[in-house]
């Protein structure tokens, strides 16, 4: 919690500008992926695991297979959403 707490509140600080609106969404992901990831580093010490890759082949292709799918999804939403967007001529 201490790691999330000081490096969240620098990366706050050097995204923010003094006149914008506060972005809640930004602020709680900024909070949040330092804690995933020193609470993900300490999961795992002294697992068998190798950077962030499991030694469970099964796993490592699920993992690629589910950003894969990740990824899909987020291009058809994209690609949807311009189509039904008014073009700006």
């Amino acid at each position: 919690m201490g790691i999330s707490v000081v490096i969240g509140t620098a990366l706050v600080l050097s995204v923010s500008a003094s006149d914008s609106k506060v972005d809640y969404w930004q602020t709680f992901r900024l909070y949040l992926m330092p804690f995933c990831v020193s609470s993900f580093s300490s999961l795992i010490k002294d697992q068998g695991f190798i950077v962030i890759i499991s030694p469970k082949p099964q796993e490592t292709i699920l993992a690629i297979l589910s950003c894969g799918i990740f990824l899909s999804i987020v291009a058809v939403i994209k690609f949807a959403h311009r189509e039904i967007s008014p073009k700006n001529s």
